[in-house]
């Protein structure tokens, strides 16, 4: 299941989603739970901001223990494509 999304584009909901992990765990030194994700993402519920982080793990992005709290973690992979973001952004302005 995992293998068939991994090579999808990050929407950009799920990209602002792993960006706000990343921002949010270098100020705060734990990463958000679900309810602090849910305002950037302009999301009324929890089960949306749940079906976004399925779909980032699915495609190597995070890691992440389901039902535990804080447990979000960015992956090698979600570091990379951040920074490649990152800099295509710089490039571009």
């Amino acid at each position: 299941m995992g293998h068939a999304r991994a090579d999808l584009p990050l929407t950009r909901q799920q990209l602002t989603a792993l960006q706000f992990i990343a921002d949010y765990q270098r100020e705060h030194g734990y990463p958000p739970s679900l309810d602090e994700l849910r305002k950037p993402l302009r999301l009324a519920h929890r089960s949306s901001v749940h079906a976004h982080l399925v779909a980032l793990m699915e495609k190597g992005m995070i890691d992440w223990i389901i039902g535990a709290p804080r447990t979000l973690e960015i992956t090698t992979r979600g570091r990379s494509e951040l920074r490649r973001r990152n800099v295509a952004a710089q490039v571009r302005s």
